[in-house]
């Protein structure tokens, strides 16, 4: 009998079938393909609303922040999965007797 085990830093997760394990492990690597997305505009933004501060010091960062909580939102993503999401996981099938 095989057991799908899917480890997501120190929790071990096991599951009976592989569908199942493929389920859980396909919601949480698209949440870590949303938030890679996010961060690579956030950068871009983030870099943009510095050099406008760079060229004028009394810029307001209101706009950029603005644009953060709204991208936030349309990507469906809470300030924690930035940290939580970082790492893709695998399944590995463990035969057990």
């Amino acid at each position: 009998m095989d057991v799908h085990v899917v480890n997501i830093r120190n929790d071990v997760r096991v599951f009976s079938t592989f569908e199942k394990a493929l389920d859980f492990v396909s919601k949480h690597n698209n949440k870590v393909g949303r938030v890679a997305q996010f961060n690579a505009v956030d950068k871009e933004m983030f870099d943009e609303m510095m050099e406008e501060h760079l060229g004028n010091i009394w810029a307001d960062s209101a706009v950029y922040e603005q644009w953060r909580e709204d991208k936030l939102q349309e990507l469906a993503l809470e300030e924690d999965d930035l940290l939580e999401y970082t790492d893709t996981i695998f399944i590995h099938t463990v035969e057990v007797e």
